[in-house]
């Protein structure tokens, strides 16, 4: 499990960014609320699995501290929220 000050161990790194661009293409996408909070949770649930297994995908496979899963989720849904809040859906095309 990854430290505090290293890649993967505190609530927001350099990986973040991608979290948020993956909420922003579930809002684009128009997944629905639930939905985009089911697939952050179960993704970072089963992130260190897809490490432990897969790991040539991932530039550091260390397994994420606990603020890490946190950030990750919470990235992933501020991207969501971004683009909810500016695009309702009631308003989008």
């Amino acid at each position: 499990m990854a430290g505090p000050g290293e890649i993967n161990g505190d609530y927001f790194d350099r990986y973040s960014f991608g979290h948020a661009a993956f909420g922003v293409m579930m809002a684009l996408g128009r997944v629905p609320p639930w939905a985009a909070v089911f697939t952050a949770v179960v993704f970072e649930s089963s992130e260190d699995w897809l490490k432990d297994n897969f790991a040539p995908l991932f530039p550091y496979a260390t397994h994420d501290s606990p603020k890490g899963y946190v950030g990750d989720i919470a990235s992933t849904l501020a991207g969501y929220a971004a683009i909810r809040l500016a695009f309702p859906p009631e308003s989008a095309p």
